[in-house]
């Protein structure tokens, strides 16, 4: 359930809501220790969101910056030939479409949010009617 506001302003009112609720459901305070604050401040890291439907329940996990993720899609059904939709070719260089890979370094990372948030844009432009 991440926030559907991801501008930088939109990550920080999320993550302050789930600081409330673990605060709360600690009799109001959460003690942190002040050097773990400082050895977490020299280390680089992600933190992961993922939900737990059984207990619903969102569940958050720390890791290196040298975790990856890796998407398993299960696999469609064939459809019979008349109803088939035919995939559009992805806009990702061949070099990346191989089965396995390294991991994005944090540059790669950072360049392909920045793509993805221009895109965004250009397509709220669009719907908005006036061109870019």
């Amino acid at each position: 359930m991440p926030p559907v506001d991801t501008t930088p302003q939109g990550a920080i009112r999320y993550l302050t809501r789930i600081l409330a609720i673990l605060a709360q459901e600690r009799g109001g305070e959460i003690h942190i220790k002040r050097a773990k604050m400082r050895k977490l401040e020299e280390e680089s890291f992600r933190l992961f969101e993922d939900v737990d439907d059984k207990k619903d329940e969102l569940v958050l996990r720390f890791d290196s910056k040298h975790s990856a993720i890796y998407p398993v899609e299960a696999e469609c059904r064939q459809q019979p030939q008349s109803a088939a939709v035919q995939p559009r070719a992805a806009a990702v260089p061949p070099t990346q479409r191989t089965g396995s890979r390294s991991p994005l370094t944090d540059e790669e990372l950072s360049r392909a949010e920045r793509e993805i948030a221009r895109q965004r844009t250009v397509r709220q432009i669009r719907r908005e009617g006036t061109q870019p």
